[in-house]
């Protein structure tokens, strides 16, 4: 059997209709090289690993017996993955025709690259989101807030000029972590994604290791690939602001200054200021649990796990 150039690792749960979807566009519009596909389910009770055992028995599915989030199951597929080229890929997307080939071909030809990613459009191709920007650590969280998907939904301008930033490859700080060509050689190196962040900043943190390695970040839009934003994580609103906000801290922790550490902590007790109502007048407050859980995420005093 050859072996593979590109391994495909698609963490998921509770996401099957858009996995199916998204397993069914990677059979569609299969690369040239050799290539396999590994799903990490994150014990999914909506029959995830079942479809995947039945639609799809060519794909290697690892079914693991409790949510682990998305960062540590991503790492159980990368590190069972053998090929030099790991494209790490969310459930709630669908492979465009060509955009393997295109992806693998950017990233041979740049052999500094260690992160490379795709242009995200939705099923019509039009522009959904900005899928490159600015390390996240404060003043680069401000552009990034003024292109965020819910503010180009409302903005014919940002959308104009989202696509004039989009136009050719360019290296950048960050990209989208709906899907990620990762080189194993870099991979190697810098390490896997960081399981502390059980879900969101994990790529930013890639991303900024990789930089700090002497490794490059590629954002490369002759390849296209489809994202269906944001209905991957089958978690309740509520648990999943609380996961943002602990990765968000523990990044700052991680990469930030002093200034910036402290400048982020009195944004997010500006920005959660009902906290204080609630200990003052509980009975105000619509949901005092999430407050109470909040107020301990910002000290520090819990984790939140998924």
């Amino acid at each position: 059997m050859t072996a593979a150039t590109l391994s495909i690792v698609i963490p998921n749960y509770n996401g099957r209709e858009l996995l199916e979807r998204c397993l069914a566009s990677i059979h569609k519009n299969p690369p040239a090289c050799p290539f396999d596909v590994v799903v990490v389910d994150n014990a999914s009770s909506d029959g995830s690993a079942d479809a995947v055992r039945r639609l799809f028995p060519q794909v290697r599915l690892i079914a693991n017996p409790d949510n682990r989030g998305f960062g540590p199951a991503a790492n159980q597929g990368l590190r069972g993955a053998a090929a030099p080229y790991l494209f790490l890929l969310n459930s709630d997307t669908e492979v465009t025709p060509g955009a393997l080939d295109t992806l693998v071909q950017g990233m041979e030809q740049n052999r500094d690259v260690a992160v490379m990613a795709p242009e995200f459009t939705d099923g019509r191709g039009a522009l959904i989101q900005m899928s490159w920007g600015w390390h996240s650590l404060f003043w680069g969280e401000l552009p990034q807030k003024f292109f965020s998907p819910k503010a180009l939904q409302k903005s014919a301008f940002r959308r104009w000029l989202v696509k004039r930033l989009q136009t050719r490859p360019k290296r950048t700080p960050i990209v989208c972590g709906a899907g990620l060509l990762l080189r194993r050689q870099a991979l190697d190196e810098i390490g896997l994604l960081d399981e502390r962040f059980v879900m969101y900043f994990e790529e930013s943190d890639l991303c900024l290791r990789a930089w700090k390695n002497g490794w490059a970040v590629l954002f490369y839009p002759r390849a296209k690939v489809v994202h269906h934003l944001g209905k991957s994580s089958g978690e309740t609103p509520g648990k999943l602001s609380l996961v943002y906000r602990q990765s968000q801290l523990y990044y700052y922790d991680k990469h930030g200054t002093a200034l910036q550490r402290r400048l982020v902590r009195l944004y997010l007790r500006l920005k959660f200021w009902r906290i204080v109502l609630y200990k003052i007048f509980p009975r105000l407050c619509s949901d005092p649990d999430y407050y109470s859980q909040m107020d301990a995420v910002l000290k520090g005093t819990t984790r939140v796990s998924l």
